[in-house]
Formats: structure tokens, sequence, C-alpha cells
């Protein structure tokens, strides 16, 4: 540094100097002098060391990084200073933190951070890589803290004066420790011999990468093993962009492996050393306290705290500490959950068109549900919603609208929107890794029709398969909360009869069918907010999800998380089921008795209310009780186009009984009191009686429950106990035989033996 930049520093005033020095008119000409004077020596004082790096012959390239913010800096030299890790956050965390400067170091260059505009400051630092500063500083400033939180946990809400009292003194974690030879310098990793001196000896320095920064190891638990990986952060040196990538690895995975993806994400290693960068990343210690990995996101308690962990690794919740979560992922899973625009943008160009839209509304409320599901028992293993219907119709907009409330509202390896072209095993990570989120998959005509009802019962009843390891240990089962959107031009009893197969209640009540034509001859859409067609319409509207994404479900959480801490939310969860009585969802008492129904209710009321809480946090753009009124419309349609008086099992269980006693008639004999002739009948199912409301049936119990119930695979237990609910099996008399519900006849042979038999009523053939 030359003699000139010294002496400007030396001119700076002391610490004390700087202090306020009481009340009153003339302490604010004073201030006001002192702080222009500071600027000017501080904007002096940056000019003089860029001439004096010049005049050193240092390049641009190792030029020691300076702050930004420094004219506020000089000016506020009373308050305290926040350093964030990143400078595109800088005016975020003023927003937050207006009784504090916030500055930031400027990414480019790679020397060492010029911390001396921070001499004698008050410094906390906030943010995930802060030691580089935190080394700098250290010694250096009056007071050096680290805030005990991260940026995402702040909000307008936050108390400056907790966050200082709960600021944790720096201490430096630890310098990364490398094997001898070794050295990362600003354009790379080398391997470097050096003789005692500590000069290199000729043509021995050899290039091994690009630069890249060790970050802290995970720890991560694995069926109850903790499994240990390593990360590193490094430019993608082939995009051409400022375009910074994590990667970890598991110290288990082969060193070939390793080098093909980080090429593949952009870093450059040397093809003839690669046996060196394997020895350098086996070997080298990176310093700081571990990670925690996680695979599977949603919520999470944290130090006694319900906070919200996203697959690109945000903590949103209350401040949590400084104990960092990372995704163990695919690499394409934190791309899903990016975000681009800002809420307003989003709320202007893709909610605001739900408002007359009832499709898009219940698939913009669906988006919002899945964090709620632990919340309420009745909101668990509900499944989805699957939008039906002709090609070319919108359906696939309502999801990519839905799914930018999450992220890109595209397909691709970076978009929300899935395929449904899969395999169970693909499904159940998918479904894992979405857990508490969202999850929306199109084209149903695309899935293993062979597997797609097991697969929808295991989307819908969050758990997977339990599977072993090749040492026949025991994996850990996989579980999710999750409420998915799906769409596609078949059923899925369609899908099902095309292998043969038939769909079960319990599967036709997991994937409610939708029928996506509105029917006002605009697709899926009731109106088409000022567009020409509604093919323009939904071209806006995905080219819109792919352009503003990702905003809604951080302000959504954010305040869930919150109103979950408080208890609130509960208090919410119950004044909007109160409400939705008086919004369609109230069922009559015929429809209470079906529990298909029943069922179904709470599917839509769980739409219904992650709706009406959006538009209270301000994330839906509409009035209270539209998604209640929406949602409740939508039940009542599907309730009407569906004809819901019966659940598959009851029809298949209806079908199968009253079909078999029509083809079978003559298996029957006839229960006649006046005669004793013998007369032969053929494989014997029971006995028939003509009564003045029609034929009446004895069935054998064992043919009831083999011939008729397994053969068509229906639960005879089932069965029987539907009959009798709808008054189709006439039970034993009272005092004869209430224990259970056969029948006992007296058979007219002449031998005048009693058998237990399963009377079926005559109104099984009447339709009343």
């Amino acid at each position: 540094m030359s003699d000139n930049t010294t002496s400007n520093i030396a001119q700076l005033p002391p610490v004390q100097q700087r202090r306020r020095r009481g009340t009153g008119g003339s302490v604010v000409g004073e201030q006001h002098s002192q702080r222009t004077q500071r600027s000017a020596q501080v904007t002096q004082i940056t000019s003089a060391r860029a001439s004096a790096r010049a005049s050193a012959g240092i390049s641009a390239s190792v030029a020691a990084r300076n702050l930004c913010n420094l004219d506020k800096l000089a000016e506020h030299y009373d308050l305290p200073v926040v350093l964030v890790d990143n400078v595109q956050l800088v005016d975020v965390a003023q927003a937050l933190l207006s009784d504090a400067v916030v500055v930031s170091s400027f990414e480019s260059g790679a020397g060492r951070l010029d911390v001396e505009p921070l001499d004698g400051r008050v410094v906390y630092l906030l943010g995930r890589e802060i030691d580089d500063a935190g080394r700098a500083l250290t010694g250096y400033c009056a007071s050096l803290k680290v805030l005990n939180c991260f940026l995402e946990n702040l909000s307008d809400r936050n108390s400056w004066n907790a966050l200082q009292e709960g600021a944790l003194d720096y201490v430096d974690p630890g310098a990364t420790v490398f094997k001898h030879g070794y050295e990362m310098r600003f354009d790379g990793l080398y391997f470097v011999k050096r003789n005692e001196e500590g000069e290199i000896i000729s043509e021995t320095e050899t290039p091994i990468s690009s630069h890249f920064k060790m970050l802290s190891n995970i720890e991560f638990d694995e069926s109850g093993d903790t499994v240990y990986y390593k990360r590193i952060r490094f430019l993608n040196t082939l995009s051409g962009k400022h375009d910074y990538k994590n990667y970890s690895f598991a110290l288990h995975e082969k060193a070939a492996d390793v080098i093909k993806d980080l090429r593949k994400f952009g870093m450059t290693i040397d093809s003839e050393h690669e046996k060196k960068f394997e020895s350098f990343m086996s070997t080298v210690q990176a310093g700081g306290e571990n990670a925690v990995g996680f695979k599977k996101a949603g919520w999470r308690e944290v130090s006694g705290h319900n906070v919200f962990l996203l697959p690109n690794g945000e903590v949103i919740g209350s401040a949590v500490g400084r104990r960092e979560y990372v995704p163990v992922l695919d690499s394409a899973g934190s791309d899903r959950f990016k975000q681009r625009g800002t809420l307003e943008e989003w709320q202007q160009n893709v909610a605001r068109h739900a408002k007359k839209n009832h499709n898009l509304m219940l698939a913009l409320c669906v988006a919002f549900a899945s964090p709620l599901i632990k919340f309420r028992e009745s909101f668990k293993n509900l499944g989805g919603f699957h939008f039906v219907g002709s090609s070319s119709i919108g359906k696939s907009t309502l999801l990519t609208a839905a799914a930018s409330v999450w992220g890109p509202g595209r397909g691709g390896t970076d978009g929300q929107v899935r395929s449904w072209k899969s395999t169970g095993n693909a499904f159940e990570n998918t479904a894992e890794a979405s857990s508490d989120t969202f999850l929306a998959l199109d084209e149903l005509g695309q899935a293993p029709a062979r597997t797609i009802g097991e697969t929808v019962y295991a989307l819908a009843n969050g758990v997977g398969k339990e599977r072993m390891y090749s040492d026949t240990k025991s994996r850990k089962v996989k579980e999710w909360n999750l409420m998915f959107l799906s769409s596609g031009e078949k059923t899925l009893e369609e899908m099902m009869q095309s292998v043969g197969q038939t769909i079960k209640g319990g599967q036709e009540l997991r994937f409610t069918n939708i029928e996506a034509d509105a029917g006002a001859g605009f697709g899926v859409f009731d109106e088409l907010g000022g567009f020409a067609s509604s093919r323009d319409f939904a071209e806006q509207m995905n080219a819109n999800a792919a352009k503003y994404y990702g905003t809604a479900a951080r302000r959504f959480l954010k305040r869930l998380a919150a109103d979950a801490e408080s208890g609130r939310l509960q208090e919410l969860i119950e004044l909007y089921n109160g409400m939705s009585i008086f919004h369609g969802f109230e069922l009559d008492e015929n429809e209470v008795k079906i529990g298909q129904l029943a069922r179904a209710k709470n599917k839509f009321v769980l739409a219904a209310i992650a709706g009406e809480l959006a538009i209270e946090y301000g994330v839906l753009p509409f009035e209270q009780s539209d998604a209640l009124e929406s949602c409740g419309l939508m039940m009542r349609e599907w309730i009407e186009k569906n004809n819901v008086t019966s659940t598959s099992e009851e029809k298949q269980a209806l079908e199968a009984i009253s079909n078999y006693l029509l083809v079978n008639d003559a298996q029957f004999k006839m229960l006649d009191d006046n005669s004793y002739e013998e007369t032969v009948v053929r494989d014997l199912n029971g006995y028939y009686e003509d009564t003045i409301l029609g034929r009446q049936y004895h069935i054998f119990t064992d043919v009831f429950k083999k011939k008729i119930c397994a053969a068509s695979s229906v639960n005879a237990d089932y069965a029987l106990k539907m009959l009798v609910q709808k008054g189709l099996l006439i039970c034993g008399k009272e005092g004869e035989d209430n224990r259970n519900i056969t029948n006992r006849i007296t058979l007219r042979d002449g031998s005048k033996r009693r058998v237990r038999v399963y009377t079926i009523s005559p109104k099984m053939f009447r339709g009343d």
C-alpha cells in the first residue's frame, strides 16, 4: 500500500470521536459535518487503494473485494453494521433491518475482503458463508457477532433488539485443511512442490481444476446409520454467467462418477490429473460444524420450533439458529423450487384470472393444501384431484398455474409439472421429495396401466413399500403428506379397465375426477378475462406461469409457520371449517350415510381452507370466502355429475350378488311347505321363496362367500354389512339369532333340519 493511502487511513477519526456526544442543536451541525467529512474520506481512501494496487501491479482479477454501501456506511457511522454474504440481498435485508446499515462485498475479485471501512464499528454477520469476512474482521472492529438466524427466517415483525440479544460471538470454525502439496489459488486448485524456503521447484506446478470452495460436511441419517457427505461450491465455467453451483457427494461414491457430474455442471478438471483431484477430495478436511442433510422436504421441529424445509435448503419459520440444513436430493430438486419475479407480478399475471374461473380457483387452492395436512387428522390420506377431458381444452394450463405457486410453472427437469410416465419406485422418490409441498402430474394416459391403481393408492396413503438392502437389512419406508393434481383424457377407471382390472372404491375416492370442460364453450375456463379465445388465454397463462413463480409459496409458508408457532393456525382452520357449511359443503341426512361422499367432502374442504388462508395472508388477491364459495360449488357439481349415491365397492358387490342370482336361479330349490318330494338340483346353492313382495333367496353361507364374493373380488364381510345397512339382508328373528347376520331356515324335506343361510330380500331386484 502506498504512503498516500496510509496517510489517508491515519486521518480517520478514532471510534470515540465517532460517537454521538449528546443532544442539542449544536450537535446536529457537527454531526452533519462529521458525516460529510467521513464520506469524503471513505471515497478518497477507496480511490487511493485502487491507485496503490495499480501502481503495485496487482491485476483486477486478484484485487481486494470492496464493500457496497460505503456512502451510507459513512453517513450512519453511529449505527451497527450487518454484513450479509450476498450482495444481491442487501436491499432485502436493509428493508427488514432499518436500525442498522447493511453491507456486503461485491463478488467480483478473488482477493481478501477489504474491511478497513468497518474499522472500529459494531458488526453483525448474517448468512451462510460468513467465515472469510469473520476471519478478516476478527480483532479489527469494535465488536463482531453473528445473528443467530438466516435472512429467510426474518420478517418485518422481528425486533432488532431481540436479534441483537440473541447474537453470538463470532468464533472461527477452523480453516479447511489441505493435504501437503495442494494449494487453492484464485484461478483454481494446484499441486506444487516447494523447497525448504517455500519456493516452487521448477516445473512442478500442476493445475488440477478450476477454483472451488470446500463447504462444511453434511451428516445424514439413513435407516439409522449416519452417512457423511462432502460438498463444494464452484463457478460454472461453461455458462458464461455468474452461475455458482453447490454439489455434494457421499464418501462412498466412486470418484469417476463425481468427476463426471462436476464436469456436467460446468467445473473444469484436467483429465491428465484426475487421480490428484481424487486424492485431494478424499483427504481434504472442511472446517465448521457439519450441516444436517435431508431428503424429504416439509415440516420439521428444530429447537422446539415448527420450521419448513424447502427442497433447495431454505428454512422457513422462526429464527432457528445457524445450523444449516442441506437437501440430499437429485440435482434438479432445488431447481424446481426456484423463484422469479415478485409476488405482486404473480398475483397480477397468474392468480387474478382465477376469480371467476372455478377450475383454476380449485387448482390454486390445492397448490396451498399439502402444508396443512399435518395439522388436522381429517386432512390425511385424501389423495388428489384429476382434471379429465378431451385434448386441447387447457387441462395442463390448470396444472402449470398451480405449479407456479412453488416454482417454475412448466414441465421438464427444472419445472414443477411432472409426467405420469414413470414406475412405481420412481413415484415413491418423487412423492417423498415433494412431501408437504405440491405435486402436479400431467397426462395420466402415459402412466403404466397395470400399476396405476397401486400407484394411486400409494400416493394417497402417504407411504411406500417396505424394502430391504442386499444384506437383508430393512430400509426406512418412505412417507409423505401430499394433495396432488392430475390431468388426462382418461379416467383412472378407464385406464384400469384397459388391462382387465376393476377399480376399487378406495382408488376412486382418492382420485377424484373433475370434468375439466367448464361447459361455457371456453374449455376449462368459465370466462376469458378479456382474451380473444381460450387458446390465447391458455397460452398466456402458461407463459406467465413460466415467468413468475415461487414467491407465493414462500409468503404463504412464512405466515403459516408463524401461525403454527403461535397456535393461531388451529383457530383459523376451525373458523373456515365452520364457515364451509354456508357455502355448499353441508351434507344432508342421506348424503352423510355415503362414506365416499363424506371423505370427498374433506378433500374439497381442505382445498377451500388452504385457499382461504392464502387470501388471509395476502397471497391470493381475492375477497374472503371466495375460495370457500368456489370449492363448494365444485363439490356440488361433482356430486351431481357423478350421481354419487353409493361407493364403487357397493356397486361392485350389489352387481356381483344380483347377477349371480339371476344367472344361477336353477341352482336354488323352492322351499315348499306342502311338498316332501325330493327334487334333484345339481350343485344346490340354497333355496328360494316366492313372497308377495317377490322372490326371496336363502343362500348357503359358503356359496355366498366363495362363489359370489371371492369369485368377484368382493370382500364378503363388507358386502354383508352393506346389505344390512341397505335393508337387503333379512337377519334372524328377534331372540332367535341376534349374534350374527345369518338366518336359520327349516328344510321341508321331511328331515326338518335347520341350516344357516344368508337371506336376500326381494327388494334387491326392485330398485327401491
